[in-house]
């Protein structure tokens, strides 16, 4: 079976599968501002904090399933580096991370035994990150619009936690003082004009 088919089946059984009764938080970080022409990472985090009296810690990930939107307009869209802790990305883990215009669809299917992934997954772990640059001045918001994961028995696991980060790119300073600067000359030059002309 081809790899492309083992992480169609394997999203597909995202779907399908139960939701759990362990849930897993969610965390997606970025700077706060950012300024135009700069590049950024945003990472996207599980943190399984488990409930008391639990010795065992959060269920393994197995596989996941996001589309994160952001504003096409003020945000180019780079690359994504996959995190090793479900394999590998592309000899232990099937990963896909394509750009759909305002939405980065992610997906990660661990090749790896239960037994590996309960070994090698702490209790928080980075999934991906994600490259951007900024292109205009604004304000947006990087949303998790889907997200899906599964636990090493392929069971839908419960996702809460913060689905989104806020940014605010703001033009470079030298682009200020250059405007500036312009701003200056132009009004030197008028003044100049209106003494030759008298």
């Amino acid at each position: 079976m081809t790899r492309r088919a083992v992480l169609a089946l394997s999203i597909a059984a995202l779907w399908i599968a139960p939701v759990t009764a362990h849930a897993l938080s969610l965390s997606v970080t970025a700077p706060a501002t950012v300024d135009v022409g700069s590049a950024f990472a945003l990472e996207l985090h599980v943190l399984g904090a488990p409930e008391l009296g639990d010795d065992y810690g959060p269920p393994s990930v197995r596989a996941f399933d996001f589309d994160l939107s952001y504003d096409d307009s003020l945000l180019a869209y780079e690359s994504t580096t996959f995190a090793e802790f479900l394999g590998w990305p592309g000899s232990q883990s099937i990963v896909s991370a394509s750009d759909l215009g305002g939405v980065v669809d992610l997906k990660e299917v661990s090749l790896l035994s239960g037994g590996v992934l309960d070994a090698s997954q702490p209790q928080d772990f980075l999934l991906a990150t994600l490259s951007f640059e900024a292109i205009a001045p604004g304000s947006l918001l990087l949303e998790l619009t889907q997200r899906d994961l599964s636990d090493v028995s392929g069971s839908r696991l419960a996702v809460s936690g913060s689905n989104a980060a806020s940014i605010q790119i703001v033009p470079e300073p030298a682009t200020g003082l250059l405007l500036a600067g312009g701003a200056l000359l132009l009004a030197l030059a008028r003044r100049r004009s209106t003494r030759m002309c008298a």
